[in-house]
């Protein structure tokens, strides 16, 4: 019998019953899409020329200081060396793929799936992308000028604001979410290490949940009211004490601050599947959203296995916790299961990018060519080789709140 290559992740016709040619609706549909702004407030360099996993490097030079001693007739001026320090940042590999087959690019009702799968693979890449700097923003490492509102020392001593029936803050009742004061003391900051506002104020990249806390402040100015629309940045929203908000959705560390409950998977939670089984259910509700998570005790973000599900319903006996939507990764027996207030870190910065983006390979969709004897089955992905990382530390500030409205998306990404 002649040998057989088998391709295990490509996917066949019975994967995708809606998209054969039976009763459906041509028209396609997603979920909603998250808002995204992290990636545009990086300083991009595309000039290196390393290679898989590489090290680039920015050279930053200090001022000169000021020559405030008269020059004498008949002497030379004195000569002054030029400080500068580098910065660096490790470049790597970063993608994903699908596999698809010829009978499947046939029978479906919406055309090729390899056109389907490429408009997937599309957003995906851009939330990665944009995940990726926010993580280098958040880098609790890196983030020299890092503050807990509240004035706390840490997320696990972070409350949540609460509010009156008109949805505003209750007077001493702020807890840690975004003030007046942080605002202005972030402004003062800035100004004081130097860094430049932009055109129209200092920048904050926010979350919608503080968003709704800040637009019941008397000062708070709508975009279309202070810019033209051709200068609105992406996700820009609003303006208050001289500092404009930005808006994204990855603005939120679901569960990352003091914990509610915490427990563990008791088996394999597959993807694709609306349940998981965990060790106790204990203070688990309907409502909550919890992560999955594996790497560490706290969810924070940039553990690649977290996962953020609302629970929809809890079955107690079986040991088991129902999903509104269905699970998008995979997680092992023993991975964390965990509850607890989510953290909005608010990155205040001027005309001085903070952040670098290195990249030797931008990231591109490809379509590799059919693997298999016939040519009948083949992948379509995306790649790049880049990296972030802080180059200027001191021309961000990064403020960690709380919000006391819900914030939990309907899906998890």
């Amino acid at each position: 019998m002649a040998d057989v290559d088998v391709i295990s992740d490509v996917l066949q016709t019975s994967d995708l019953p809606d998209v054969l040619k039976v009763i459906y609706s041509e028209e396609l549909n997603w979920v909603a899409r998250p808002m995204l702004m992290y990636d545009q407030f990086c300083e991009r360099k595309s000039d290196f020329k390393g290679a898989k996993g590489s090290t680039v490097t920015w050279t930053v030079y200090q001022n000169l200081p000021p020559s405030i001693q008269p020059l004498i007739e008949d002497q030379d001026v004195g000569g002054m060396g030029v400080a500068d320090f580098q910065v660096s940042l490790t470049v790597q590999e970063y993608g994903m793929a699908i596999g698809t087959t010829e009978k499947l690019d046939l029978t479906s009702h919406h055309g090729p799936i390899s056109s389907l799968v490429r408009t997937m693979l599309a957003p995906q890449q851009a939330l990665t992308v944009d995940l990726l700097a926010r993580n280098a923003m958040m880098d609790p490492t890196k983030s020299t000028y890092r503050y807990y509102a509240g004035g706390v020392a840490s997320r696990a001593l972070m409350t949540a604001p609460t509010y009156n029936a008109d949805g505003v803050i209750n007077t001493g009742a702020y807890g840690s979410a975004m003030t007046q004061a942080i605002i202005k003391n972030a402004a003062f900051n800035l100004s004081t290490r130097r860094i430049p506002p932009t055109p129209q104020g200092y920048l904050a990249l926010i979350h919608p949940a503080q968003t709704y806390d800040l637009k019941s402040n008397p000062f708070w100015i709508d975009v279309l009211k202070y810019t033209q629309p051709e200068s609105i940045l992406n996700g820009e929203v609003g303006k208050l004490h001289g500092v404009r908000f930005v808006e994204g959705h990855n603005a939120r560390l679901p569960n990352a601050g003091a914990q509610t409950y915490q427990t563990t998977l008791s088996g394999d939670a597959v993807a694709n599947r609306d349940w998981i089984a965990v060790t106790s259910t204990t203070s688990i509700a309907v409502g909550d959203e919890v992560t999955i998570h594996r790497y560490s005790a706290a969810p924070d973000g940039t553990d690649p296995t977290e996962e953020h599900l609302v629970v929809k319903r809890v079955d107690a006996v079986a040991g088991r916790v129902y999903f509104r939507s269905k699970i998008t990764l995979s997680h092992a027996a023993g991975d964390f299961v965990t509850n607890g207030i989510d953290v909005y870190p608010v990155i205040f910065m001027g005309a001085v990018k903070p952040i670098g983006r290195g990249a030797v390979l931008e990231p591109e969709i490809r379509v590799a060519l059919p693997t298999d004897k016939l040519r009948r089955q083949y992948h379509v992905g995306w790649y790049g080789l880049f990296g972030y990382g802080v180059i200027r530390d001191w021309a961000m500030e990064v403020w960690e709140c709380t919000s006391g409205v819900s914030a939990a998306p309907a899906f998890p990404w």
